[in-house]
């Protein structure tokens, strides 16, 4: 693994737009491992916004070195 996701690595085009679209936090056009992470982290928390708020957020600083 080279730190990054992209179309290469297998993933379906459409999937990786909406990676892009949502993910790209720093807008260069490339999802790193860190910007994945915090994308899963935030996906997690608005998830138990709807369905189970009394538990709260997760935070996790990115365990990746980028």
């Amino acid at each position: 693994m080279d730190g990054y996701a992209n179309p290469e690595d297998d993933i379906d085009g459409e999937h990786y737009s909406v990676l892009i679209e949502y993910c790209d936090f720093n807008n260069d056009g490339t999802l790193n491992a860190c910007e994945i992470h915090t994308c899963v982290v935030m996906c997690e928390n608005e998830w138990r916004d709807e369905n189970c708020p009394e538990y709260g957020y997760v935070y996790c600083e990115c365990p990746f070195y980028v």
